[in-house]
């Protein structure tokens, strides 16, 4: 049973993240967002690096944790997401 469970969690997490490429592949607009919150401890290694931005689309504000493992973002940066337009909350930075 644990066997199936754990299967079928790397299963789903594949597929989302197919899926959430595919939004942005074909679904896809640029926005400008600014990062609200930077996240990354220096001496914790199992921890997720991440910045939380906030972006607007279609007059509703978002605000969405996005990946900063190359620490490449700073707190009250303005940068460039791309936002899918059928589903608002899958987004990622464009560098």
């Amino acid at each position: 049973m644990l066997i199936i469970l754990g299967l079928s969690v790397i299963t789903i997490s594949k597929l989302q993240k197919v899926y959430y490429a595919y939004q942005l592949a074909n679904h896809s607009q640029t926005v400008a967002g600014e990062v609200l919150i930077v996240r990354s401890p220096e001496f914790d290694l199992y921890y997720d690096h991440y910045a939380l931005v906030q972006y607007k689309f279609n007059n509703k504000n978002f605000i969405q944790k996005i990946d900063n493992k190359k620490q490449k973002l700073i707190l009250g940066d303005t940068i460039k997401l791309k936002v899918s337009t059928q589903h608002p909350e899958i987004v990622e930075a464009v560098y």
